[in-house]
C-alpha cells in the first residue's frame, strides 16, 4: 500500500515526471481557518484575548456549545466552554510548550505596549522572553549552538500564558523568514553570474531592513497619534471643568 504509493513519487513527494505534488489531502486544503481552545471560563478568556492580545470578537452561529469566536484578520480563534486539559503554572522553568504564534512588525513597540498595559490596566500581566531560537543569519554563521544567555542573534520572542494555561508567542518571525532567503542567496558561489547573485543578496538585505524601518515608523506614528489624542482629551476635560466652575460662580 504505502510503499506502492511511494513508488509513483520520489521521496520528497515528487512525481516520476519531476512535477511536485501535494501529499495526503494537501491539494484539497485551501488555508487554515481557525484554532479552537477549550476554556474554563469563556468570559475570562474573551477578556484576555480581546483586551490584552487584541483579537476582535465576531458573530457566532447558534449551536449547542457555549463559546465565542474571535478573529485576528487572517485566522479565527474559537473559544469553547468545557474542561481544558491545561492549567496555569505547568511550565515554571521552561518554554517547551504548545503555543499559538502571533507575528508583530515591531517587537520593541509591542513590548512597550505590554508594559503600558501592565502599568495602567493589568498589574498581574506577565510574560517571559525566549532566547533560544537563532535568526537564519546567525544559524548559518554559528557552527555550534549558543548557551542561550544572550538575545543577540536570536528571534525576538515573548510568551504570555492565558487564563487556562495556553501559551501565546509574540514574535518578529516574519522579518527573519524573509532573512532565510537572504542567507540562501548569500551562500551562492561567485562563479558565472556570481556578481549578479551578490547584487540580488544586497537588494534582498535592503528590503528586509526597509520593511523593519517602515514597521518602526508606523508604530511610532501610531504612538504619536495616541499621545496627541490623549492630550486633546485632557484639554477638553480641563475646558469642561473650567466652564463648569465658571457656571457655578455665576450662580
Amino acid at each position: 500500500g504505502a510503499a506502492a504509493a511511494r513508488g509513483a513519487t520520489g521521496a520528497g513527494g515528487e512525481a516520476a515526471g519531476g512535477e511536485d505534488i501535494c501529499r495526503g489531502i494537501g491539494g484539497c486544503v485551501c488555508r487554515v481557518n481557525h484554532i479552537a481552545l477549550v476554556v474554563q471560563d469563556v468570559g475570562d478568556s474573551l477578556f484576555f484575548y480581546t483586551d490584552i492580545v487584541g483579537f476582535k470578537q465576531i458573530n457566532r452561529v447558534n449551536f449547542d456549545r457555549h463559546g465565542a469566536w474571535l478573529s485576528m484578520g487572517n485566522i479565527q480563534l474559537h473559544l469553547i466552554k468545557g474542561q481544558p486539559h491545561m492549567r496555569r503554572g505547568q511550565h515554571p522553568a521552561d518554554l517547551i510548550v504548545s503555543h499559538i504564534a502571533l507575528e508583530v512588525a515591531d517587537a520593541g513597540a509591542t513590548l512597550e505596549r505590554l508594559r503600558r498595559l501592565q502599568k495602567e490596566k493589568f498589574p498581574g500581566l506577565r510574560w517571559r522572553q525566549n532566547v533560544s531560537v537563532p535568526t537564519w543569519e546567525a544559524s548559518s554563521r554559528d557552527h555550534f549552538e549558543t548557551d542561550h544567555t544572550s538575545a543577540e542573534g536570536k528571534l525576538t520572542q515573548f510568551f504570555l500564558e492565558d487564563p487556562d494555561g495556553y501559551w501565546l508567542e509574540i514574535c518578529n518571525c516574519g522579518e527573519h523568514e524573509e532573512e532565510e532567503h537572504v542567507v540562501s542567496s548569500k551562500k551562492l558561489s561567485c562563479g558565472d553570474g556570481g556578481r549578479m547573485r551578490l547584487r540580488v543578496w544586497h537588494v534582498a538585505k535592503m528590503k528586509v531592513r526597509a520593511r523593519a524601518w517602515i514597521a518602526r515608523m508606523r508604530s511610532r506614528l501610531g504612538r504619536a497619534e495616541e499621545a496627541a489624542a490623549a492630550e486633546e482629551e485632557k484639554r477638553r476635560a480641563v475646558a469642561l471643568e473650567a466652564a463648569a466652575e465658571e457656571k457655578r460662580r455665576a450662580v
